[in-house]
């Protein structure tokens, strides 16, 4: 249950930073956003039309050491991995592409559009995974309690 408890309290707190992340996000707007992956610790994301100067936000899709940004053109980015051991981490991230608003006049509001329904489909694909591994902890939590109450035999400890 302490497991359970401590997620919770983790997702209300992811909550709050994402939300005064975007407060401050006034004077950037969201490009694109894709799913990318590196293997043995690099990777690289060649998304259409990035204009000179852009921001690339980063979100691990599992374990692995710290993403960064390698290398950066307008023909895309290349993402490394700090990481120990001989070789580097397989695994996707997904990324934001942010650009100042004064850079806005070369998006159309088809793209805009396009945008914002695959933001709609990420989420929503989140939340659902989400919700699959708090069911999990949850369960794994009670299987937990339940093998603390019989004892390693698999009768009650009460007897």
């Amino acid at each position: 249950m302490k497991i359970f408890k401590a997620l919770v309290i983790t997702i209300f707190v992811l909550v709050g930073l994402v939300s005064v992340a975007y407060s401050q996000f006034g004077s950037y707007y969201i490009h694109t956003m894709g799913t990318g992956e590196i293997t043995e610790g690099k990777g690289a994301v060649k998304p259409e039309g990035l204009p000179e100067e852009y921001k690339v936000i980063l979100t691990p899709l599992g374990e692995c050491g710290q993403l960064y940004i390698a290398e950066k053109s307008n023909e895309g980015f290349v993402v490394g991995e700090n990481y120990t051991g001989d070789k580097g981490s397989t695994v996707q991230f997904d990324y934001f592409i942010v650009v100042e608003r004064a850079h806005r006049s070369t998006m159309d509001n088809t793209k805009l559009e396009e945008m914002r329904q695959k933001f709609e489909e990420m989420n929503s694909e989140k939340q659902e995974l989400m919700q699959q591994k708090m069911e999990k902890l949850k369960q794994d939590s009670n299987d937990s309690e339940q093998e603390s109450e019989t004892g390693e035999t698999g009768t009650p400890t009460g007897n």
